[in-house]
């Protein structure tokens, strides 16, 4: 597991390059937090890595406005405010 002890935030995560992109990182031992503007696919694609086995979070954001963007879960500085620390990197497949 080469991502083991990592975390990805992957924008556009609910379907396409970003959905896979969730799912390698996740095999890959990551803890993805998974934004899309489609909360409801981000959602159940976050339920799914959970299902297997792995740790994610789905984020309902649009990475077009930066409110919601520094809003998310992701963004938040503390540890203990998520599940998932902040993130080192940012994925955008959008």
């Amino acid at each position: 597991m080469r991502l083991q002890g990592r975390v990805a935030a992957i924008t556009g995560g609910a379907l396409g390059i970003g959905r896979a992109t969730a799912r390698l990182f996740a095999a890959e031992g990551a803890a993805v937090a998974i934004g899309d503007i489609d909360a409801a696919g981000a959602d159940l694609l976050a339920k799914e890595i959970r299902g297997g086995g792995g740790r994610a979070l789905a984020v309902g954001v649009d990475v077009g406005d930066t409110g919601q963007v520094q809003a998310t879960p992701a963004s938040r500085t503390p540890r203990r405010s998520s599940s998932i620390p902040k993130p080192r990197g940012i994925a955008c497949c959008a």
